[in-house]
């Protein structure tokens, strides 16, 4: 019952309702872009992407997500005045940025800004606009389990949008209308908070429905009031106290090798969670009792070996990310609990030959991620350092040099995807952690008393630590 107006032919005429043929170029046009699109995709993730991310529900996410910011893409582009500006494409750019990979997600940026454009239609100003605020937010990301990262990265995207404005509108210096430019202006603004707030709602969403852990799942999982941590405090402090031993000593190393220093932390916080069913057997729990001590060394090395698998039931019970489990099923790789072992060869005496080393040694898998590896090597530094106490920096230099070599020479780190450079570069972390760990403190005069009393004390025989060095 309304009249037709010129605007609402020409939108309609966009949205294609007008058309009574059906348009076979149109169709070909957009088989070919969707085409070339998937090709440079597909052949990019084929090259670069390998591992945990090929997973069904990793591709599933990235399909999901294009496809989503595709459609929003159509819709905002068939839409009239400054609605195309709010195209929050930079929120696409962040969530692949910090779920997949930065070049990765340069690349999608660059083909869903295209495709913006040719929806337009053919609008070079809204395809450049897209993608320079897309590219800005994905290179100027920091500390991303930082809230307010998001958000900086989002006002950083504005200002080189409203960039793009300028260089269009310019050139056009009669049509060049300061109220217009303005309106424009803070139409990008609200692109660049919409971005940052679809970000963080979408990490959320892959973290609850897909399992993909997030930066706000990092923030919650981190907190030391975690009920799990909070349990593990209660029944194990020993083994709470070394896990935060062991974050401190691996966030240090991972930040200096361009890891996920947050991931690694918290990882750290529960690799060791599944000692907390049986806390006695571990050396940091015990209180001049040692239990293995009325035990045969098979069944001591399988209370210890059970820590790995009891905390993947802890985490499968708290649901906690699989690759915070990665950290507990691969801190210890395929090691042999030594102490045991050894043991068991003194026991046997002249048949030493035949103890059989697999029912010592860990099921594995070796570490398959730069994080896990840090933990690793950082879980037998902390735990022989604090059984050994070393108190120069030779003695912290060989403990360190020792426990690296011997996961590097026994093929641990080989699917970490670490390099001997970064190895090099988290021993040099380690031993200055260590260092100011265990400095030798200053002798002042009046303390000779005590410090005989100390030097009486570490001439008394330690409880054994044989599940320290693995």
């Amino acid at each position: 019952g309304e009249i037709v107006t010129e605007e609402d032919l020409e939108l309609m005429g966009q949205l294609g309702l007008l058309r009574q043929d059906f348009d076979w170029r149109t169709l070909f046009s957009a088989f070919l872009t969707s085409l070339l699109s998937v090709i440079l995709i597909v052949l990019y993730w084929r090259k670069y992407h390998t591992g945990e991310q090929n997973s069904t529900r990793y591709l599933a996410v990235l399909t999901g997500l294009i496809l989503l910011f595709a459609l929003v893409a159509r819709l905002m582009a068939a839409t009239s005045g400054y609605w195309p500006l709010l195209f929050p494409l930079a929120a696409l750019s962040m969530l692949l940025a910090v779920v997949f990979e930065v070049r990765f997600s340069i690349l999608v940026t660059v083909i869903i800004a295209a495709i913006f454009g040719l929806y337009a239609p053919n609008s070079l100003r809204l395809a450049i606009y897209a993608a320079v605020g897309g590219l800005i937010a994905i290179l100027t990301l920091r500390d991303a389990q930082r809230i307010v990262s998001y958000f900086r990265a989002g006002l950083l995207a504005v200002l080189g949008q409203i960039a793009v404005l300028m260089i269009f509108m310019l050139p056009q210096a009669q049509a060049f209308e300061p109220v217009d430019f303005l309106t424009q202006a803070v139409y990008a603004l609200g692109n660049g908070l919409l971005s940052a707030a679809i970000t963080l709602v979408g990490f959320f969403v892959l973290g609850s429905a897909f399992g993909i852990i997030t930066t706000v799942q990092l923030q919650d999982l981190s907190r030391l009031d975690h009920p799990l941590l909070q349990e593990l405090l209660r029944r194990a402090p020993g083994t709470y106290h070394h896990s935060i031993m062991v974050a401190n000593l691996a966030e240090q190393a991972a930040e200096r090798v361009g890891a996920n220093s947050t991931l690694v932390r918290v990882g750290a916080f529960y690799h060791d969670i599944g000692k907390m069913n049986r806390p006695p057997f571990f050396t940091e729990n015990q209180e001049g009792v040692n239990p293995h001590d009325s035990l045969d060394p098979y069944t001591s090395a399988r209370i210890i070996i059970s820590h790995v698998p009891d905390g993947l039931e802890l985490a499968k019970r708290y649901r906690l990310p699989d690759k915070i489990r990665d950290f507990i099923a691969e801190h210890h790789g395929t090691r042999v609990v030594k102490g045991f072992y050894h043991k068991a060869r003194q026991q046997a005496g002249e048949k030493a030959e035949e103890v059989d080393i697999e029912k010592f040694r860990y099921p594995g898998p070796f570490p398959h991620t730069r994080e896990s590896g840090i933990v690793m090597m950082a879980d037998a530094v902390e735990a022989t350092s604090s059984a050994i106490r070393p108190n120069t920096l030779e003695a912290i230099e060989k403990l360190v040099s020792t426990i690296v070599d011997e996961d590097v020479m026994g093929g641990q780190l080989k699917n970490s995807g670490l390099t001997l450079g970064d190895i090099e570069i988290i021993r040099s972390s380690f031993i200055e952690t260590l260092k100011g760990r265990f400095h030798v403190r200053v002798r002042y005069p009046g303390n000779e008393q005590i410090e005989a009393e100390n030097d009486v004390e570490k001439a008394l025989p330690q409880p054994a630590a044989p599940e320290a060095i693995t």
